[in-house]
């Protein structure tokens, strides 16, 4: 972590080292590009093929979009920009990079990102949300159906300085919530997986599925409400069993643009369930462990659809 200016943090000496990629130092190799590219036609493609939606979202660093409070000169030629010049023309129409909507925020009254913490707010979170509308072709919640709130945070480079500071959110909350979260496996970080159905939520309505990161958390309160049942996933790759088990409308991908020069492997075979039975066996203690798979057990005992039981019980399954 370092400080830039207007007492604003930034994240440093991390796995991905995005100070690096921001001057300039570190960028993809030509073969990385390459199998990115074949990464994303080959989802774009499979998506095509079965009639779903289907959108890469890009969240952009705060450095990207604070670039002028770092404490250097950042570099005008970055990773993403190799990206997508690469990505051009042929899948750029599903890659969504909302660096100018974040920029263009800035000048509002509300928190784009805290000055403590990684991640976007809530309120940007609701703006990336409501700009996604045109690529998927949805509608979604409008300004009027959200309130905004100011609040101090630590954040997560915050709690990393003596003694702790806090910065201002922007918190964004929707009035009139109708879909409820049902199912919760319990896992923090990757391998967690929530199932959200709406109150009114029928057989065969609109179905998204959204594979994502920490940055996607927030956004979970609005798609929630836009689609009769919505299921998210922490993870990079795609769980393609899952595709077919809910035969979604709508399929997004999200990644944290420092993470982009970490490939993500979409073997047919990557199953979100394995990825949450190896971390509970090596993360949690055998307590911890009974206490989430009797948690598992429980809320999909209350399941009303065929789909989530079945997803439910795979995280239990030996």
């Amino acid at each position: 972590m370092v400080c830039g200016k207007n007492g604003r943090l930034f994240l440093d000496h991390d796995a991905n080292h995005v100070m690096l990629q921001h001057s300039g130092d570190l960028t993809f190799t030509a073969e990385q590009l390459n199998d990115w590219f074949e990464l994303l036609a080959r989802r774009a493609n499979f998506f095509q093929q079965k009639n779903i939606k289907f959108c890469f979202l890009i969240a952009p660093d705060a450095q990207s979009v604070f670039y002028d409070e770092l404490p250097f000169e950042p570099s005008l030629r970055r990773p993403i920009h190799d990206f997508m010049e690469r990505m051009a023309p042929a899948l750029t129409e599903v890659i969504h990079y909302p660096l100018d909507t974040l920029k263009a925020l800035r000048s509002s009254n509300y928190t784009v990102y805290p000055k403590t913490d990684t991640h976007w707010s809530s309120y940007s979170c609701f703006k990336i949300y409501q700009s996604l509308q045109g690529i998927i072709d949805e509608e979604f919640l409008s300004d009027d159906e959200v309130y905004f709130d100011q609040i101090n945070i630590v954040g997560d480079l915050g709690n990393k300085v003596v003694p702790e500071r806090q910065s201002s959110f922007t918190v964004a909350k929707v009035k009139q919530q109708k879909s409820q979260l049902i199912f919760n496996n319990g896992m923090s970080v990757r391998g967690r997986c929530q199932i959200f159905r709406n109150s009114s939520a029928v057989e065969n309505g609109k179905v998204c599925l959204l594979f994502g990161d920490s940055f996607s958390y927030d956004t979970l309160a609005f798609f929630k409400e836009s689609y009769d049942t919505f299921v998210f996933c922490h993870s990079a790759s795609i769980d393609y069993d899952l595709i077919s088990l809910y035969k979604p409308n709508v399929v997004i991908c999200e990644m944290a643009e420092r993470f982009l020069l970490n490939i993500p492997s979409d073997n047919v075979e990557f199953n979100i369930a394995e990825v949450f039975r190896q971390k509970l066996l090596l993360n949690y203690s055998e307590v911890e462990g009974e206490r989430i798979i009797s948690n598992i057990n429980e809320q999909a005992s209350k399941l009303s659809f065929d789909e989530d039981m079945i997803f439910a019980h795979r995280f239990i399954k030996n």
